[in-house]
């Protein structure tokens, strides 16, 4: 595999859940590091995790939605914290911007949990076995 390959298949991984060796690559629009995850697999549960840091964002704030195999997970922040109060700020180091991550999701994976604590969003996952053949059923 040459080097440029393995950067795609990189990026791939770091923006899918659940695709293993078999991946189907979807070229990214835009790469942004913001906000940070992290995504990790537990290989005895067959399970997936996405903590992304999401300091700032209340759940009202934040969407998540799976559309066509595609996680989309967004947030837009309502009402600044400067907002309330007429305050001229000097330095602003904390990110007070919305925005749209998606990451590319197998058909086997299932989401089974969602939390919201201490600024960390908590996407948890879990592998159905995986089926290459699907019936289905005639109405």
């Amino acid at each position: 595999m040459n080097v440029l390959s393995q950067d795609i298949k990189d990026i791939f991984y770091k923006m899918s859940v659940g695709f293993d060796d078999q991946w189907l690559f979807t070229a990214p629009t835009q790469i942004s590091n913001y906000p940070p995850y992290n995504l990790s697999e537990d290989k005895n549960n067959n399970s997936y995790r996405i903590d992304m840091a999401v300091a700032g964002f209340s759940k009202d704030e934040l969407e998540i939605f799976e559309e066509e195999g595609k996680l989309t997970i967004s947030g837009k922040i309502k009402n600044s914290m400067y907002d309330k109060n007429p305050t001229v700020v000097h330095y602003s180091g904390l990110a007070q911007r919305g925005f749209t991550r998606n990451f590319n999701v197998a058909q086997n994976i299932k989401i089974t949990k969602v939390t919201l604590e201490n600024g960390v969003l908590s996407i948890s996952f879990l592998k159905e076995e995986h089926k290459s053949r699907k019936t289905i059923k005639i109405e």
